[in-house]
């Protein structure tokens, strides 16, 4: 019998296994955030590189790494020429390899390891036809074996505490992750912000606070012409250096979108910030969260890919995104929209107050709720305009401890048990079932300009004792009434403490 040989397959009819413009992403990079050499627990070398230029561009850059220089598209262009300069040049362009650094060196490394694989084939494939030759020896060689890759550990011993920073403001705003500031329209809420960026782009205390200096990315998405002139004030007022790391985007974004092209061009501006100013990127504010939400519906779950594409643009620099948002016209202290943005950022502050007001922290991750700062608003003329009116803004002045204003604290605060969970029913009940007040109930009870929905009492109460009910003790047939009672008290001392205002049949937070 005649054994025809098996049939090799083209090297030129195989798949390419190769992506040359993810090897170009994954140099730019490295490139624009230098930290990510000792971040990623899995670096490809230049040998996983399919283009020439590319592995040597790899090269040059670790090799850079290793005698502890710093290594930009400035210091790489001598080592080029030509086309070649202009390649190298491009490779910051874009910023693409920021948004999943470890996740396309995961697929530069498994691409070079098939192609080692398939080569291995290619010229062993001849080796299968001969009969005496041992089997070991058609294995393929551990270095061109694909494994599934482990995703990185620490031991738990080897933990040790993390003492410094953590903070990019002690105590009050955390070094990274997604943040919210919100309030009422007017509260002060984009001034607050704008000065606690002044703050960080200076690396100077503010509210008697230790900041941490770095680069500001600020996305102006309402009112630039007001921004603007905030800035100038400033500027004039000597509160913001006209040399400091600040840079403002004046237009409205989409960072909604799971896949919004935003948020990727939002991540390369911020690259081109650092490496123009070379300052870690340390807070990118996006104000407001209604300008940049595109088509997205603030109610809904689109908050939760709203929130996680912000916590994208903060991973990708381990900075702060800081969120300028509204607060429900209820009245109620919480961010308007889904409770997935509550849920999803480390800080949460609201704003408000008239003449004097407050910033509080209403959630603290990794600190106490509860941290308050007193602030006003002075207004500044900057000029006037061609026809003599003046034109006028205002600065933040934040107030000493001692010149707070002595207001009693917030009940709220210290309520416990089924007073705090008939507390948390009313608040969803109002903000999901609310209705505006009637004409019934009087002016003189309810200030229709702060109040702007009211609640069933009767609803609150059943709602509330079906919650309840499976928390009280005793027989079944006696829980239902146990629960009713309980239910009663813990409105009754709600309405005592003056956290619920009520008439007749209806309930409003105070």
């Amino acid at each position: 019998m005649t054994v025809r040989p098996l049939r090799q397959p083209k090297p030129e009819a195989a798949s390419p296994l190769a992506n040359p413009p993810g090897e170009a992403a994954f140099l730019g990079a490295l490139l624009l955030n230098g930290t990510l050499i000792d971040e990623l627990p899995a670096l490809p070398t230049p040998a996983d590189f399919s283009e020439a230029i590319n592995a040597r561009i790899l090269a040059l850059i670790l090799e850079a790494h290793r005698s502890g220089n710093a290594v930009s598209v400035i210091t790489l262009l001598p080592h080029f020429t030509g086309d070649e300069q202009n390649y190298v040049a491009s490779l910051t362009a874009d910023g693409q390899g920021l948004l999943a650094p470890q996740a396309l060196a995961d697929q530069l490394i498994l691409l070079s390891a098939k192609r080692r694989r398939r080569e291995w084939h290619l010229s062993e494939a001849d080796a299968c036809l001969d009969p005496d030759r041992p089997l070991s020896d058609l294995a393929p060689p551990a270095e061109i074996q694909t494994k599934t890759k482990g995703l990185a550990f620490e031991w738990a011993g080897d933990a040790k505490p993390v003492l410094d920073g953590a903070w990019l403001i002690e105590g009050w705003l955390p070094r990274s992750g997604p943040a919210v500031i919100f309030g009422h329209p007017g509260c002060g809420k984009s001034f607050f912000a704008l000065s606690i960026a002044a703050a960080v782009a200076e690396g100077k205390p503010w509210a008697s606070r230790y900041v941490e200096r770095g680069a500001v990315i600020y996305v102006a998405a309402e009112g630039q012409t007001g921004f603007r002139n905030r800035l100038a004030a400033m500027i004039e007022a000597g509160q913001l250096d006209r040399t400091a790391p600040f840079a403002f985007i004046p237009t409205a974004l989409d960072l909604q979108a799971p896949a919004s092209p935003d948020v990727a061009a939002l991540i390369a501006t911020i690259a081109q910030v650092t490496e123009h100013t070379r300052q870690r990127a340390a807070l990118i504010v996006v104000d407001t969260l209604s300008k940049t939400f595109g088509g997205g519906k603030e109610v809904s779950d689109d908050m939760a890919s709203y929130v996680a594409n912000c916590e994208k643009v903060a991973a990708a620099f381990d900075a702060l995104t800081l969120i300028v948002h509204h607060r429900p016209k209820d009245g109620s202290a919480s961010e308007r929209g889904h409770t997935s943005l509550r849920g999803g950022v480390v800080t949460s502050i609201l704003i408000e107050g008239e003449t004097i007001k407050t910033a509080t922290t209403v959630k603290q991750k990794d600190g106490p709720d509860g941290e308050r700062i007193a602030f006003r608003l002075e207004p500044y003329t900057l000029g006037q305009t061609s026809r003599g009116t003046d034109v006028t803004t205002c600065l933040v002045d934040i107030m000493e401890e001692d010149d707070f204003p002595h207001t009693a604290r917030d009940p709220r605060q210290d309520l416990t048990g089924h007073s705090k969970t008939a507390l948390k029913t009313i608040e969803r009940l109002i903000a999901s079932n609310g209705t505006a007040p009637p004409a019934s109930i009087p002016a003189d009870v309810i200030d229709r300009t702060a109040i702007a929905s009211v609640l069933a009492a009767g609803h609150a109460a059943d709602t509330l004792t079906a919650e309840l009910e499976g928390l009280c003790d005793g027989s079944p047939d006696k829980r239902a009434d146990t629960a009713r009672r309980t239910a009663k008290r813990a409105i009754a001392k709600l309405k005592d403490l003056e956290i619920l205002g009520s008439w007749g049949d209806w309930l409003w937070l105070k």
